[in-house]
């Protein structure tokens, strides 16, 4: 059986190190004494949830192969890919690069063997536009069969800073946000490239004026980068469910969006009899 050994942190409040003691393993399988620390992401999020997925790849050379880290609740289960933990017991140390979206779940090899794709997808497979957290390029060591390493998974910002809207009351991956009269554009979580250099990079979805929403804790978070950022803009927000059509608007009256804002709108009330903030359309 492998062992593994991780201290996990939320990812917006960091929470004093911890060190752990590495525990040897004698059937010729790493064991991991990581520490992962979560930086602001200034999203809503302010834990691991269960499911929750970071991808390690080691070396440039290595990138074919990578570590899957998936989160059940305390710790974080490992999926090491065929044959990596020999080739970094054989090297003993290098570096290392990891991401994490929320709610994705797949992942697959790219056939070059260039690269790992994270396939972020909702439950009807459809592409989630969200922030991702990142490390590039830490440092990791191996002695007696356990890999040291620290990950400070810190805010992915090679598009641009983006802006949450968070609604409390709602779940799963059945809305859309429409931010009238400002433009969002959607970003979404590409792969690694390992060109020479560890390097992580975001492929761009497009400029829209209503974007699909995530479950985050209690609720649903839509994340994009507005194209009106500082001015300042009578904004009507229109949500709506995707299954059953129906669309509730909240005027939110004047405001000024800025990179990294995390808005929380109105808990949801639409389906009230006399609803407050959230009018039926």
């Amino acid at each position: 059986m492998k062992r593994i050994i991780i201290a996990a942190f939320a990812v917006l409040a960091i929470a004093a190190c911890q060190k752990n003691s590495p525990v040897e393993n004698t059937e010729g399988h790493l064991s991991l004494n990581l520490t992962i620390n979560g930086l602001d992401t200034k999203a809503v999020k302010t834990a691991w949830e269960t499911g929750d997925i970071i991808i390690a790849v080691f070396d440039t050379d290595l990138s074919d192969k990578h570590l899957e880290l998936r989160y059940n609740g305390t710790s974080w289960d490992p999926l090491w890919s065929a044959g990596l933990e020999a080739d970094l017991i054989a090297r003993g140390s290098g570096k290392v690069s990891a991401v994490f979206v929320p709610n994705a779940v797949s992942y697959g090899q790219e056939v070059e063997g260039v690269s790992v794709l994270y396939k972020p997808k909702d439950s009807k497979g459809n592409t989630i536009y969200s922030y991702s957290l990142k490390t590039d390029g830490a440092s990791y060591s191996i002695s007696g069969a356990v890999l040291t390493a620290t990950l400070n998974m810190t805010l992915n910002t090679n598009e641009g800073v983006q802006t949450h809207f968070y609604i409390d009351g709602i779940s799963g991956t059945d809305y859309t946000l429409h931010a009238e009269l400002n433009e969002l554009w959607q970003i979404a979580f590409g792969r690694f490239y390992d060109y020479g250099t560890d390097y992580l990079t975001v492929n761009g979805g497009e400029y829209t004026y209503t974007i699909p929403g995530y479950p985050i804790s209690t609720g649903v978070e839509f994340s994009a980068i507005p194209s009106h950022v500082g001015t300042t803009i009578h904004y009507v927000f229109t949500l709506t469910n995707t299954t059953t059509g129906n669309s509730y608007q909240y005027d939110a009256g004047v405001k000024t969006l800025n990179g990294g804002e995390a808005i929380k709108l109105p808990t949801f009330d639409g389906e009230a009899a006399t609803p407050v903030n959230w009018i039926k359309q």
